[in-house]
């Protein structure tokens, strides 16, 4: 029994070495394609998502772009519309400026007139007295 152990023990140590060393180098059952293969599909793979996060990066800036030219049409917009009120603000400003001055105008014309006219009246008084 000792010799039936002995013996098949020595055979596997005789026939694994070469399985063993063999399919350790890749050699055993065309162990290279199959790297070259898994190879290629890993680099396909990674060539894939590559293009798959380039596009969606590309999709988010274009995204952002549009959401700054956005932001930027709204800001244009809104200084336009501030503008255009404190044109109207001005142009009333003036409109009233101008009533007042006319209203300040047509007032002094009115008491230079009540001077004028009570020079005349205290004129025509002090040559009464003179006549008299």
């Amino acid at each position: 029994m000792k010799k039936f152990v002995v013996c098949i023990f020595t055979l596997a140590l005789i026939a694994s070495p070469g399985l063993l060393f063999a399919a350790d180098k890749g050699l055993h059952l065309g162990g290279l394609d199959k790297d070259a293969k898994k190879a290629k599909i890993e680099a396909k793979k990674t060539v894939q998502q590559t293009e798959k996060e380039a596009e969606k990066a590309k999709k988010q800036v274009k995204k952002e772009a549009e959401k700054k030219q956005k932001e930027a049409s709204q800001t244009k917009e809104k200084a336009k519309k501030e503008l255009e009120k404190k044109q109207k603000e001005a142009s009333q400003t003036k409109e009233k400026a101008k009533k007042e001055i006319e209203k300040k105008r047509k007032e002094a014309e009115q008491t230079k007139e009540k001077v004028k006219k009570k020079t005349e009246k205290k004129t025509k008084e002090a040559g009464k007295k003179l006549n008299m």
